[in-house]
């Protein structure tokens, strides 16, 4: 597992390094921070857009199983009735079986309204025990405080086509501050 981890942190590190910063970073820690959104925002597209590919395949063959759904089974239901015999309740083909499944009795609830108390469950209403604890402070009894923190998270931005798109908004990005010796060597 650790080999893993370091495995994966030396292709993170690399990809880092091979991320050049864009103008905008003044100092170092501007361009660790530039490189490490924009890699994570990279990221996050490519997730997206590979979801969104797959959600269209997926859309396109579902699609295409209820064309042949609505073109061709009931025919194969007759068929497959036609063969079957004694207890039998499936037909075997070389791609597979198809047949038919026993489905048991069940119970649906029509108007809940009607129901005997001893069929209903009580369920907290979790967001009148918080409202409670932050306009009082009070903790309701049978619950008990979890204590807050902090967690670092991202939001990235739709990547610029190019850098001078993204040197236009140089002044809402990094506000100015008087630059160090140190800083200016690196403009």
């Amino acid at each position: 597992m650790t080999d893993d981890l370091e495995a994966m942190r030396a292709e993170a590190d690399a990809e880092l390094a091979a991320a050049n910063p864009s103008p905008l970073a003044r100092t170092n820690d501007d361009a660790f921070l530039e490189r490490y959104v924009r890699t994570m925002g990279r990221y996050a597209d490519e997730k997206a857009r590979v979801s969104a590919g797959c959600d269209s395949i997926i859309a396109d063959i579902t699609r295409k199983e209820y064309i042949v759904r609505v073109c061709m089974e009931q025919r194969a239901m007759e068929i497959v009735r036609m063969r079957l015999t004694g207890k039998k309740r499936s037909v075997k083909t070389p791609w597979g079986s198809v047949g038919f499944t026993k489905i048991l009795a069940r119970v649906e609830v029509a108007d809940a309204a009607e129901l005997p108390d001893e069929y209903l469950r009580r369920v907290p209403d979790l967001s009148a025990l918080v409202a409670l604890y932050r306009k009082t402070g009070e903790i309701a009894s049978g619950c008990r405080e979890v204590e807050g923190g902090e967690k670092f998270g991202l939001k990235a931005q739709r990547q610029p086509k190019s850098t001078a798109d993204a040197a236009r908004n140089v002044d809402e990005d990094y506000p100015e501050s008087e630059d160090t010796e140190e800083e200016e060597r690196f403009r």
